[in-house]
């Protein structure tokens, strides 16, 4: 059985860009979180563009890498979004098993909001991200985008859009 990390070598975690190289090391945390064929599909697409930016006409996601002495223990992706110039998507995220539940997801939420204010500089900017209401996005201000009077039952497990707005 897989030693669990604990929350003590958090201080360990870098953060780096997606390589080449790397590819197949985070198809590999996706297969091994359970992902189905039809995401690994995309998401080996979406690397793919994120490296090469080689689909026409595709904006091209980033990917952010959560590293320990350099094994590849999370993934997760941000993109500008066609919709609007102020607003991003966040996408695929993974962790390793022996590292979930020890903050790794939230430090990668933080790492691709920081990289989004970067490229979007001051004003006011709005990030989607369609998962399932959790915590760790209600902590950062996400919230469930809905139609009036509808309201999403916070013990469901379906995916909903969830849309936060930031400021500064």
């Amino acid at each position: 059985m897989e030693k669990k990390a604990g929350h003590e070598d958090l201080h360990l975690v870098q953060f780096v860009d997606l390589t080449e190289d790397r590819m197949e090391a985070v198809l590999q945390l996706f297969r091994d979180g359970g992902w189905d064929a039809g995401s690994l599909f995309s998401v080996r697409h979406e690397m793919r563009a994120c490296v090469r930016g080689d689909i026409p006409g595709y904006i091209r996601p980033h990917f952010i890498l959560a590293v320990v002495k350099d094994q590849v223990i999370g993934a997760a992706a941000w993109a500008a979004s066609p919709c609007s110039f102020n607003m991003y998507e966040l996408s695929w995220a993974t962790v390793a098993p022996a590292w979930r539940h020890q903050g790794i997801n939230a430090l990668m939420l933080q790492k691709r909001l920081e990289q989004v204010r970067e490229l979007h500089g001051p004003g006011p900017l709005d990030v989607l991200v369609c998962t399932w209401v959790n915590a760790m996005y209600a902590r950062t201000g996400f919230v469930p985008l809905l139609p009036p009077g509808e309201f999403h039952d916070e013990k469901s497990t379906e995916r909903i859009l969830l849309k936060a707005h930031f400021e500064k």
